[in-house]
């Protein structure tokens, strides 16, 4: 199956290393799409994304989307202004992504580095009302969340549910998914924790009829 993984905002190759690997040694076509938020805006990455997907999705053979972070935010763009003439992913995976305006990013909005470097991106993730205009797509979608929290960023964004050390429950609303799972893990080791990576895997497995699993 071709793989769309949408890195976040500042993602590294280190931390999707592994989950590109595996996803390989499994037989995926896994592609990836990194961004500089400082250069683009956020209709203009979202625009890439739809772009990206569309050339999926008119190859004709089934695909699955990957959005770490914020990456998720722009598939769910990306698909939301594609509109129901596309052809649909087989399986969205939001790892680590929110739903809601980012409480960190409202934190960090007040400072000038941040906002240079996040650019519209920054912003988007900080803002209640653009983050609601982003609607969920109407297809089968699997959430992975991380409870591993980290003092310093955690106690800035005054997290007071389960978080990552980012996203916080409430900001990731794993409760609104019928697929969501809980792990051990901060919000950077998300992509290369090995059972997050299993998880999607395993989706995978299924929808192409291969023992799960193997």
């Amino acid at each position: 199956m071709r793989v769309l993984f949408v890195d976040g905002i500042g993602g590294a190759k280190v931390y999707r290393g592994e989950l590109l690997r595996r996803m390989a040694q499994s037989g995926h076509q896994i592609e990836h799409f990194s961004y500089l938020t400082a250069r683009h805006s956020f209709s203009a990455l979202q625009a890439q994304v739809e772009q990206r997907i569309r050339t999926m999705a008119a190859g004709g053979a089934d695909y699955a989307l990957i959005g770490y972070s914020f990456g998720g935010v722009l598939l769910r763009a990306a698909l939301q202004q594609a509109g129901p003439a596309l052809r649909p992913p087989r399986h969205l995976f939001l790892l680590g992504s929110p739903l809601r305006a980012s409480k960190l990013s409202k934190s960090f909005g007040r400072c000038i580095a941040y906002r240079m470097l996040t650019g519209d991106c920054g912003q988007v993730a900080a803002s209640a009302r653009r983050m609601q205009a982003i609607s969920r797509p109407d297809v089968p979608t699997t959430c992975i969340v991380g409870t591993k929290s980290i003092a310093g960023l955690a106690q800035l964004a005054g997290h007071r549910s389960r978080n990552d050390g980012m996203l916080s429950e409430s900001e990731t609303c794993p409760h609104v998914f019928a697929d969501a799972h809980y792990l051990n893990e901060s919000h950077p080791l998300l992509p290369s924790h090995g059972e997050a990576i299993t998880i999607m895997l395993d989706r995978l497995a299924r929808i192409e009829g291969r023992p799960v699993g193997g």
